[in-house]
C-alpha cells in the first residue's frame, strides 16, 4: 500500500485477462525503486510458485513483503510461505515454465543429506529428446523450499 511519501507506482500485471494477479511496487524516489525492484527480482520464483499453487486450488498463508520500509540487509534464507490445499503426506506434481514436472511428497524419496527433508523427483526431456528423471534439490522446483549451504547433488533414477 502506498505511503504519504510514495511518489512512484509501478505495476506488474501476472498474465492476461481481468483476472490475472496484479504486483504493485512502491517508492519514494529512484534510488527506492530501485531496492523495491531488486526486491522483486529476488522473490521472482516464489511469486510464480505462489501464483501457480493458487491456481492449483490452494491459498496463502503468509505474504511476502516486497517493500520494506527500510531496505533490508539480504537474508540466507527465502521468505517464509505456507500453501495450504494439499496434506501432509499428500504427493503433488507442479510443473516449471520450462515444463519439467517435479513430484512433491514421493514415500520413496531419498532424504536430503543437509537434513532439510527429502529429494523431490524431477521428469523431464533432454535436448535431445530423452526422457531423463532424477531427485533433484526440492529448492530447484517450482514450490518454495529454503535452500541448504549445499544444493544437494543430483541422484539419477534409472
Amino acid at each position: 500500500m502506498a505511503s504519504e511519501t510514495t511518489k512512484i507506482q509501478v505495476n506488474f500485471k501476472t498474465g492476461p485477462g481481468h483476472d490475472a494477479a496484479l504486483i504493485n511496487v512502491y517508492a519514494d524516489n529512484g534510488d527506492d525503486l530501485l531496492v523495491q525492484l531488486d526486491a522483486l527480482t529476488e522473490n521472482v520464483a516464489h511469486i510464480l510458485a505462489v501464483k501457480q499453487l493458487l491456481q492449483a486450488g490452494g491459498h496463502v498463508e503468509q505474504t511476502i513483503a516486497l517493500a520494506p520500509s527500510q531496505p533490508e540487509q539480504p537474508s540466507a534464507t527465502p521468505p517464509s510461505v505456507v500453501v495450504h490445499g494439499s496434506q501432509p503426506g499428500t504427493v503433488e506434481t507442479l510443473n516449471d515454465r520450462y515444463g519439467n514436472r517435479f513430484t512433491y511428497g514421493l514415500n520413496d524419496a531419498p532424504s536430503l543429506p543437509d537434513g532439510r527433508g527429502k529429494y523431490v523427483r524431477k521428469d523431464w526431456t533432454s535436448q535431445q529428446g530423452k526422457a531423463l528423471k532424477a531427485w533433484v534439490d526440492p529448492a530447484k522446483g517450482p514450490k518454495p523450499f529454503a535452500k541448504g549451504e549445499q544444493e544437494a547433488e543430483i541422484v539419477w533414477i534409472r
